[in-house]
């Protein structure tokens, strides 16, 4: 972590200079972070933390005309496999809901490890930069040929989030959420959390 954090910062650093420079151009570096602060309330020892969840480097080119190129650099550790979305949705200026099916395959690059999900979300509009936001996942992971259980049956769940968000400005946005998670394998009970989940854009 602290490797990454550390190269993290020194390449944010690098594109705020590379884009404070006079000379012309067409192109733009970004760097966009995600981080969260939380509290488990079922934890006896009430631990809280902070999060360095990803983050995103990149290079966004528009030349005059129809073309465009981005170069984005994921620091982290990149999913490798297949993964097929169904994904329908509804907005308008006072809700939106939308509704998602995911299926993907070979996680960790090991054969069979499959796992499908889906999802529910929806906010109200408070005002343009506020809302009231909630998501539903169902999350589970099939069988290996030969196994009796599914091969990530500890992390099989149902996770529910509710919160309100505010964005500030266009580099800040903070979101306050409850989140419940409903594991699936018997004996395990829920969790509840506090989250504080900010987005920083550079």
């Amino acid at each position: 972590m602290k490797k990454t954090l550390t190269f993290l910062l020194f390449s944010i650093t690098g594109c705020l200079i590379l884009n404070s420079q006079t000379i012309s151009s067409q192109g733009k570096p970004f760097a966009e972070i995600f981080t969260d602060f939380h509290y488990h309330i079922d934890d006896t020892s009430k631990t809280t933390g902070f999060g360095l969840n990803r983050a995103f480097l990149g290079y966004n080119y528009t030349p005059e005309g129809n073309f465009s190129a981005l170069i984005i650099v994921n620091v982290g550790s990149p999913e490798w496999q297949s993964t097929m979305i169904a994904f329908a949705g509804l907005k308008n200026d006072l809700f939106s809901f939308g509704a998602e099916a995911s299926y993907k395959t070979n996680l960790d690059l090991e054969q069979g490890h499959d796992v499908w999900g889906l999802s529910a979300t929806g906010s109200i509009f408070l005002n343009p930069k506020s809302e009231i936001f909630g998501r539903c996942d169902y999350s589970t992971s099939r069988k290996v040929l030969g196994d009796a259980l599914p091969w990530d049956c500890q992390k099989d769940a149902t996770y529910i989030i509710g919160g309100i968000q505010r964005i500030f400005n266009d580099n800040v946005k903070m979101a306050l959420n409850y989140r419940l998670t409903d594991p699936h394998s018997q004996g395990e009970k829920n969790t509840n959390s506090i989250y504080l989940n900010a987005r920083f854009r550079f």
